[in-house]
Order: C-alpha cells, then sequence, then structure tokens
C-alpha cells in the first residue's frame, strides 16, 4: 500500500506531525533514500540527520590515486555533505568523523553516546537506518551503522545510560532502509524485506539533485540512476522497532 504522505496532511488524515531522525554511515549515503525525509517534510514533519563517518576512505572521481590526502577528501566531502542537507531541508544536521571504513572498529561506547546524544537532542519520534545486513550491501560501514543506531536507540530510552548525554528520550519506532526482492536483482538478494513503502514521485527530482551534491562520488552515478529507475517513485523501510500502537498504516511511518 502506498500512500502520498502530503495529501493525507491536505485531508487532515495524516496521524500526526512528528519527528524523524535518519542516521547513516558516509557523505552520500543519505541521498539514495533523500526522497522520504523530503516527503516528510512537504507533510509538516521535522527531519534531522546524523551521518557517522567523514567519508574520507573513499576515490575522488577525476582526480589520480595519490594527489590528494585523506583530510583533503573528507574536508571536500563535507562541503558537498552540507550542500545535500541544504537541498534536502533537513532541519537539524550533525557530521561526525568517525574513519570511513572504520566503523566497525569505532570505540562502541563512545560512538554509542555520540549517537545517544543525537536521539536525546533531537527527540524523534521515528529513527531511520540501514538494516543489519548492510542495506544489501553487506558494507561493514553500512552494517555497523545499523548497529550502532539500534544501539542508541535502545539507550537513548534509558536515563542511566550516558546521563551525562542529555534527559531520556523514548523514540517510537525504529526503521531499517528495505529493498523488495527481485530476481537479478543483486543488491536485494540479502536485503531486509520492506513493511512499508513511500511514494517519494513528486520528489525525484530533488533526490537527484541531493546526489549531484557529491561531485567526488559520481563513480556511483550510474548505480544512483538505476536504482532510481528501478524504484519507480518508491523507497522502502522495515519497521524493526516499534514502541506505539496500533501498528502504523503500511504508508505512513509515523502511525497512530
Amino acid at each position: 500500500m502506498i500512500v502520498r504522505l502530503a495529501r493525507h496532511l491536505q485531508n487532515g488524515t495524516l496521524s500526526h506531525i512528528g519527528t524523524a531522525l535518519f542516521i547513516y554511515a558516509h557523505p552520500d549515503d543519505e541521498s539514495f533514500v533523500s526522497g522520504t525525509p523530503l516527503t516528510l517534510a512537504a507533510a509538516g514533519h521535522t527531519t534531522a540527520l546524523l551521518t557517522l563517518t567523514s567519508g574520507d576512505a573513499g576515490l575522488w572521481l577525476g582526480k589520480a590515486q595519490g594527489s590528494w590526502s585523506r583530510p583533503d577528501l573528507a574536508a571536500e566531502r563535507a562541503k558537498e555533505w552540507a550542500a545535500a542537507v541544504e537541498c534536502i531541508g533537513y532541519r537539524w544536521s550533525r557530521l561526525l568523523r568517525y574513519p570511513d571504513g572504520g566503523l566497525r572498529d569505532a570505540p562502541a561506547e563512545v560512538i554509542t553516546a555520540d549517537v545517544v546524544a543525537a536521539i536525546r537532542e533531537v527527540r524523534p519520534d521515528i529513527v531511520c537506518t540501514f538494516g543489519p545486513e548492510g542495506a544489501g550491501s553487506e558494507h561493514d560501514d553500512h552494517r555497523s551503522a545499523s548497529y550502532f543506531a539500534a544501539r542508541g536507540f535502545a539507550r537513548a530510552a534509558l536515563a542511566d545510560q550516558y546521563p551525562e548525554r542529555g534527559p531520556a528520550h523514548v523514540a517510537r519506532r525504529l526503521f531499517f532502509s528495505a529493498t523488495p526482492y527481485v530476481v537479478d536483482a543483486p543488491a536485494a538478494v540479502g536485503a531486509v524485506t520492506p513493511t512499508h513503502t513511500i511514494d517519494v514521485s513528486a520528489f525525484e527530482t530533488r533526490k537527484a539533485a541531493a546526489f549531484e551534491c557529491h561531485k567526488t562520488q559520481h563513480k556511483d552515478r550510474d548505480f544512483f540512476y538505476e536504482l532510481l529507475k528501478r524504484r519507480q517513485g518508491k523507497e522502502y523501510f522495515h519497521l524493526a522497532i516499534d514502541r506505539g500502537s496500533p501498528a502504523p498504516d503500511a504508508g505512513d511511518l509515523f502511525g497512530p
């Protein structure tokens, strides 16, 4: 079932206005699922983004390997990330500087505390992140982002955990990015099965514009547009933890 959230707002049937926090590993990860925050913002929700690594271990399209340093790439990707954040319209955003490619080796208590701090500052109703399989790619940073987001989601609700990082906050729902299984689509073979489908067709042009901000990463341009075409104006999520009742409609991440 696909529901246009903006239409529901106009008709007065949207469950309520809330806040969504998206947690991803790298600068540019947010652009692949940017249709959902764009759709939510248009419906009156507040959206926020936490990116965990600097993206300093990738390639730099158009520049020869060895002609730039990791700090150079991190600085450039931070600029690209800021431009994409503005394009998507997040009301709150934070770029952490954990090492790209090394998120699984980051000190667990330190990074969990940072995620808890973000959740307690933003105080979201829902948190969205990668699935434990890494959004179908099995990328270690994506899998680690899922782990730390889920860990932070749980511990942010407990007043005795990281009390120096702000008052406890109980977010209602945790969602994983998901992909329907499609024969001959390798990325879908190990991906989490969707429970929710969001119609983002009204924002595909801005979604593409967000990705275009990441010029250093345009090696992935063909993949991005192939994915955009394959999904046909939809983005998918899997409801992993639900502290709300009753369960939300399959096209509404917030629910009653």
